[in-house]
């Protein structure tokens, strides 16, 4: 969906392609959200029906998702993965929208407050000062799930914008530059083949000693 291009821009040090208009459809499939980024105003719709929309809001667009409800009552907007550390303090981490407006958010900072930096995350912004705070975003009807790099997995409900649970994530700290999974690998293959080593020895050892 980000379209990645060669040339510099001076605020992100790498441009990427405006965002283009989309649909976004509800878990069953029943509710459509037209996000339109020229002219910030997203309208939702009965999914058999394009005709007449049910309602809309008005935001601007980048590159981040919109859910929407499985009762098309309500979308929620979460904020781009990534984000300048500057702005970490005074961005909005997840929005809630129905058909009077914005309705419920949470800060960025309550969300993730210490994200990591991008380029030891991932694929993103060029710039030692670029932080990326979640990695998936997950859609499951009722509620979504956002994981964020702080550690902390959020569940929100789309009826009312409520945070109703949040989970402990085993974080995945490095172990001499890679991951802890893959150090545990590498040490444990270490362990053996110097055991092995030994083994051998000992036993061509032996075999001289015969």
């Amino acid at each position: 969906m980000i379209v990645l291009l060669v040339a510099a821009s001076p605020c992100l040090a790498t441009s990427y392609a405006q965002p283009e208009r989309h649909d976004v459809l509800s878990h069953n499939r029943a509710f459509v959200l037209d996000v339109n980024p020229k002219t910030k105003v997203h309208a939702v719709y009965d999914a058999s029906d394009r005709t007449k929309p049910l309602w809309s809001f008005s935001k601007s667009v980048w590159h981040y998702p919109f859910l929407v409800s499985n009762d098309g009552t309500v979308v929620a907007t979460v904020g781009w993965k990534h984000v300048k550390a500057e702005h970490i303090a005074e961005s909005v981490g997840v929005s809630f929208w129905n058909k009077d407006g914005e309705f419920r958010t949470y800060p960025l900072r309550d969300l993730c407050p210490d994200p990591p930096k991008t380029k030891d995350v991932g694929i993103g912004p060029i710039g030692d000062f670029w932080r990326t705070w979640y990695t998936d975003v997950k859609d499951a009807g009722e509620s979504f799930t956002i994981r964020t790099t702080c550690g902390v997995e959020y569940r929100f409900r789309f009826a009312d914008g409520e945070l109703v649970e949040q989970r402990q994530l085993q974080r995945q700290g490095p172990v001499g530059g890679v991951p802890v999974a893959a150090g545990i690998l590498i040490i444990v293959g270490s362990v053996a083949a110097v055991l092995w080593w030994r083994l051998w020895r000992g036993r061509t050892g032996s075999s001289r000693t015969e």
